[in-house]
C-alpha cells in the first residue's frame, strides 16, 4: 500500500509536469537582490548544502540563485583530497524538479531565481560586477549582520554553506526545512525509474549499509568524535538486530550501498546474518538502474527508495542515513538506525524528535501534574511523548491525550510481562512499583524502531529542550537513573535513559536483580559494580532537587550474575 500511493504521488508530479499551463515561470530579477550558493560531497550534504543556502537566503531576504548541483561528490581516493571535491556540475533541474522546488518554498517568502553568476562575480547578462560581492566562509554570518557593504550588494555569492549556520538560526527554521525536502521532487526522468523500481519492489524494507571503503577512512579518523561510526560488531550480527526491532523477513529487504566501494569482507558478513535470519535480501534493480553511472543520481535513486520504504534502517553518522531519518520522521514513517550512539547530524538541524514516557496511574490530582509536564515539554520541544495509561476507560484525559496528537500505550502491563517470566513483586509500595515497572517499556510495539527513550516521573518539569546529545557520550550501555545521595539507594527512577535493545535482550536478569535489590546491594562498591558517577550537563532541565548526577548501569554489574 505504501509503495502504491508512494507510486501514485510520483504519477500525479509528471502529470503536472506534462501541462503547459503549469510550466515554470521565469519570475524577473531586475531590482530584486538575489544570493547564488554552491554544493559540496555527495548527494546528501549537496541536500543539505541546498537547506543551509535557502535559509540564508530567507534570513537576508533575499531571492535564492538556484544552484548547479553535483554528479560526482566524492574523489576516488578520499585521502589525498580536501574537504570539498568538486567535479562534473549539472543543472538544478538534472535532479530536481524546479517548479516543484519553487513552489514548496513560494510560502514562506523565498523566491527562486534562475538566474546565473559567473565565477568572476558578473552574471550571465553583463550585469555590473561591482554591485556583487563574494563572500568567504569564514564571512557568511556578514551576511545576516548589519554590515552595511553586504547589505547594500545586489548579489551576494558564497562558496558551499553546509554546516556552516548555527543551531539557533536553524532552529526557528524546522517548517521551512519539511516543506522544502517535500519540495525536492526528483526531475522527470528519475521519477520514472524511481516509480519503475517501486512498482517492482511492491512492498519492502530498506536496509542502508555505509560500509564502503572512503567510510573506512573517515571513520578512522572521526574515532574520538563518534564512537558509533562503523559498528562492524553490529553488522556482524545485523539480521538478529533489525528482527529484534519487528523488520519481518516476510517484507523484502532491499540493500543499499555504493557497491563497487563496499569493503568485501564485511559485506559477506552482514549477507550471511541476513541469510541466518530468513531475510529476502534485493540488492540490484536491473536493469533500470544500469544506466544510472553518475554516483550521486544513483545516490538520488536509492534516497527516494528509502523515503518510499515501509521501513528503514540505516547508519546514524552517515549524512544519507541521518537525513533520511529525519525526513521520514516529517513523514511519520517508521525509522531507525543499527550503530547505536547519538545522531551527530542533530548538533547542526536540532529537528529530531526524542521519545519520552511517562505513566499516568488515575491517582486523584495526577491528570493536572500531567497535563503540566506536557505542556512544558510541548513549550520546548524536541521530545515525542507516548503516555503509558494506568486510568479508567472513562478517565477525561484520555480523550485530552488523544486530541493533543499523543500515543497512547496499553494493553499488557509491565506487572503481566514480569509474571509470565516466572518473577514476583517483594514489595507493593508505590514507589517499588514505579522504578521496577519502567523496566517493561522497551516492549511497547510502539518504541521498537527506537534505540533510546526518556522515561521520567510526570513530577519532572523540563526547562530546556531534550536531545540525545545532552546526556554523557558514550550513551547508555543499558540505561542511566538520576543519582540520589543515599548510597543504600542510590538510583532513582525520576528520570531514566534506557538503551531499549539492551534491556529488551537482558530483560529477565534485569527483572531479578531489581526484584532481589541486587542493583542496590552491588552499588555499596561502586568500583566494583563500575558504576559511573559524575555530573550531568543537562541537570538545568529539571526541576527536582538532588537531579543533579546520574548513575549509570551497564553489563558490568550483571557480569558474575
Amino acid at each position: 500500500m505504501h509503495a502504491l500511493m508512494r507510486l501514485l504521488a510520483v504519477l500525479a508530479f509528471m502529470l503536472t509536469c506534462a501541462s503547459p499551463l503549469l510550466a515554470l515561470s521565469r519570475p524577473s530579477p531586475q531590482g530584486r537582490q538575489t544570493l547564488s550558493f554552491q554544493v559540496c560531497n555527495g548527494f546528501s550534504n549537496q541536500r543539505l548544502a541546498i537547506f543551509y543556502g535557502t535559509v540564508l537566503a530567507k534570513e537576508s531576504g533575499r531571492s535564492l540563485v538556484l544552484p548547479d548541483l553535483q554528479r560526482h561528490g566524492m574523489p576516488k581516493d578520499w585521502s589525498k583530497s580536501g574537504h570539498h571535491y568538486t567535479e562534473g556540475f549539472v543543472p538544478f533541474s538534472t535532479f530536481y524538479s524546479k517548479r516543484s522546488f519553487s513552489d514548496g518554498l513560494a510560502s514562506f517568502g523565498v523566491q527562486v531565481s534562475e538566474r546565473s553568476f559567473v565565477k568572476d562575480g558578473g552574471d550571465e547578462d553583463g550585469g555590473n560586477d561591482n554591485n556583487t560581492i563574494e563572500l568567504r566562509d569564514d564571512e557568511v554570518p556578514n551576511l545576516l549582520s548589519s554590515n552595511a557593504t553586504v547589505k547594500a550588494a545586489q548579489h551576494v555569492s558564497v562558496g558551499c554553506p553546509f554546516l556552516l549556520l548555527n543551531r539557533t538560526t536553524v532552529a526557528k527554521h524546522r517548517a521551512l526545512a519539511k516543506s522544502l525536502f517535500e519540495s525536492l521532487v526528483p526531475a522527470k526522468e528519475k521519477s520514472d525509474l524511481i516509480a519503475d523500481a517501486i512498482k517492482r519492489l511492491g512492498t519492502y524494507n530498506m536496509l542502508h549499509l555505509r560500509i564502503e571503503n572512503d567510510w573506512i577512512i573517515h571513520c578512522s579518523t572521526w574515532e574520538d568524535r563518534y564512537n558509533n561510526c562503523f559498528a562492524s560488531n553490529v553488522l556482524r550480527k545485523i539480521g538478529q538486530h533489525i528482527a529484534d526491532k519487528g523488520m519481518s523477513n516476510k517484507v523484502p529487504l532491499y540493500i543499499a550501498t555504493d557497491w563497487p566501494e563496499a569493503h568485501a569482507p564485511l559485506l559477506a558478513s552482514v549477507r550471511r546474518s541476513l541469510k541466518k535470519m530468513g531475510y529476502d535480501v534485493r540488492s540490484k534493480l536491473e536493469p533500470a538502474f544500469d544506466i544510472l553511472e553518475d554516483r550521486e543520481i544513483r545516490a538520488l535513486k536509492d534516497y527516494y527508495l528509502a523515503l518510499g520504504s515501509q521501513k528503514f534502517i540505516g547508519n546514524s553518522v552517515s549524512t544519507f542515513s541521518a537525513l533520511v531519518l529525519l525526513e521520514r520522521q516529517f513523514l511519520g514513517k517508521w525509522s531507525s538506525y543499527y550503530n547505536m550512539g547519538n545522531i551527530p547530524l542533530e548538533w547542526y538541524l536540532p529537528f529530531y524528535e526524542f521519545p519520552w514516557v511517562f505513566t499516568y496511574r488515575g491517582h486523584p490530582g495526577e491528570s493536572e501534574i500531567v497535563k503540566r509536564a506536557i505542556n512544558a515539554a510541548a513549550e520546548h520541544g524536541g521530545l515525542l511523548p507516548f503516555c503509558e495509561f494506568k486510568g479508567k476507560p472513562t478517565d477525561k484525559l484520555y480523550n485530552w491525550l488523544i486530541n493533543r496528537g499523543i500515543s497512547v500505550l496499553n494493553g499488557a502491563t509491565w506487572e503481566d510481562g514480569i509474571d509470565s517470566r516466572g518473577n514476583r513483586l517483594t514489595a507493593s509500595t508505590e514507589r517499588t512499583r514505579t522504578e521496577i515497572g519502567a523496566l517493561h517499556i522497551p516492549f511497547a510495539r510502539d518504541l521498537k524502531q527506537y534505540n533510546y527513550a526518556l522515561y521520567t516521573s510526570t513530577a519532572v518539569i523540563f526547562q530546556g529542550p531534550v536531545e540525545v546529545s545532552l546526556f554523557p557520550a558514550p550513551l547508555p550501555e543499558i540505561l542511566f537513573m538520576t543519582r540520589k545521595d543515599d548510597m543504600r539507594q542510590p538510583c532513582a527512577a525520576d528520570v531514566v535513559l534506557m538503551n531499549l535493545p539492551s534491556i529488551r535482550r537482558m530483560y529477565q536478569t534485569l527483572a531479578r536483580a531489581a526484584f532481589n535489590s541486587t542493583i542496590d546491594s552491588r552499588y555499596e562498591n561502586e568500583e566494583q559494580a563500575a558504576a559511573i558517577i559524575e555530573n550531568l550537563p543537562y541537570s538545568w532541565i529539571l526541576k527536582r532537587q538532588g537531579a543533579t548526577k546520574i548513575c549509570s548501569i551497564s553489563n558490568a554489574i550483571f557480569k558474575n550474575k
